[in-house]
């Protein structure tokens, strides 16, 4: 297998098991950097962000419990 031990020397494998390491953590709130507000809906906002491990934009929706729940409205929200 010396084919293997030269791949796990190199900054290839440094650079796979790290992604590799990294894909395997849970995604939290946490991970991301809110920039500002692109939205407004009927129960909360919707963020632009940042993952802060990739540098990958994405959009951030967050939702009011106390307004979900006073339109009655947890069914709707599950289904988006």
């Amino acid at each position: 297998m010396r084919w293997y031990d030269g791949f796990r020397n190199s900054d290839f494998f440094k650079k796979w098991f790290s992604l590799t390491y990294i894909q395997a953590q849970p995604v939290s709130d946490r991970d991301f950097t809110q920039f500002r507000v692109l939205g407004r809906g009927g129960f909360g906002l919707v963020f632009g962000c940042m993952k802060d491990t990739t540098g990958q934009m994405y959009a951030m929706k967050t939702m009011n419990r106390k307004r979900v729940k006073m339109k009655k409205a947890e069914d709707l929200c599950w289904n988006e």
